[in-house]
């Protein structure tokens, strides 16, 4: 343990972050190349400001993307986004400038030519994805849960007209769980969240039905 938060002996996974921690920013230390599914869950719970809200990522760390290692999990989210999978606090996520691999804009990840967002902090209530991303793979985001505890519960999310790929895909076991499928949900889920998805006009691949769901031209 470091600093009350749960490593491997060799300091290479982190494993679980307390939700109950203060602080408002935690820096994972350098030589961590895996973040534990679940590591940073729960921690909307603790809404006050000295409670975690922004995490910067090391340098030594690499984001996995699904393949057969991800079998059993529920859904089909990169590492990144399943480490924060539930019910996390977090609303910003940073890199160092000596990251070669990363970049972020107003707290989203994406590969450093910005062409792939990464992953969306579950705790944003306004998405702006940056101009130039062109898609959002295995970014899973779980914004219900944090909306759920406050007393305004809207959701906006934009999207430029750059964006042509949103992951569509299931594992075999749920082979609706997916990206789209979940910010699809949030307009579903009306009688609950005040979801609006904004789609650039000249946007090629996407657009909104009358409920306002994002479908397929």
């Amino acid at each position: 343990a470091i600093d009350g938060v749960l490593f491997s002996k060799d300091g290479t996974r982190l494993l679980a972050y307390p939700s109950s921690k203060t602080g408002s920013t935690y820096q994972i230390p350098e030589g961590v190349t895996i973040i534990d599914e679940l590591a940073f869950s729960h921690g909307y719970y603790n809404k006050s400001s000295d409670k975690l809200r922004k995490v910067i990522l090391p340098d030594s760390y690499t984001i996995r993307m699904p393949d057969a290692n991800f079998a059993n999990q529920l859904n089909p989210q990169n590492s990144l986004a399943n480490a924060f999978y539930k019910n996390s606090g977090v609303n910003e996520i940073a890199v160092k400038p000596s990251n070669t691999k990363y970049m972020v804009e107003d707290g989203i990840l994406y590969t450093k030519d910005g062409s792939t967002c990464l992953y969306i902090p579950a705790y944003k209530t306004t998405v702006n994805i940056r101009e130039g991303c062109t898609s959002i793979k295995c970014a899973y985001f779980t914004p219900t849960t944090a909306l759920h505890t406050q007393s305004e519960k809207t959701f906006v999310f934009n999207i430029p007209a750059s964006v042509t790929y949103i992951s569509d895909y299931g594992n075999s076991d749920y082979p609706n769980e997916n990206v789209l499928k979940y910010m699809n949900d949030l307009i579903n889920m009306s009688q609950y969240y005040n979801a609006t998805y904004n789609i650039d006009a000249n946007n090629s691949v996407y657009t909104t039905d009358s409920n306002g769901c994002i479908v397929k031209k």
